[in-house]
């Protein structure tokens, strides 16, 4: 099982995630949190219940908040299988991040150091 999270710089609600989440096509998954199947494959989401800084380094949540221009105040996980080879769970967890950032700055930690900031669909990134 793999985890990725989605920090954002605005605090999350859980009846917003419970908007989002249904928009997808998600549901909640009787745990506290939602699940998201598609092509018999599934992602969970769960809201972040440790603090921020028990998870990551003050290297990262700086780093965050750069990418985001303010510290981040919520975390969202993504829970998925990451050994199919195409990564459709992987995509499927970027797919809720990006109608996230449809809302709010997003961040993606994959917790191996790297970070990106999400780009909500319709958005052109600037080359760099």
């Amino acid at each position: 099982m793999r985890a990725i999270s989605a920090l954002s710089s605005h605090t999350i609600s859980v009846s917003t995630m419970d908007q989002l989440v249904a928009k997808l096509q998600g549901e909640r998954d009787g745990k506290g949190g939602w699940i998201l199947i598609r092509n018999g494959r599934a992602v969970e989401i769960e809201m972040g219940t440790k603090t921020m800084e028990a998870l990551f380094s003050e290297e990262d949540l700086q780093a965050a908040g750069e990418l985001l221009g303010a510290p981040p105040q919520s975390r969202v996980v993504f829970l998925f299988d990451d050994t199919n080879v195409d990564q459709f769970e992987y995509r499927m967890a970027q797919a809720v991040a990006k109608a996230m950032a449809e809302q709010w700055p997003v961040v993606i930690d994959d917790h191996t150091g790297r970070q990106e900031i999400v780009t909500p669909p319709g958005v052109r990134k600037l080359p760099e």
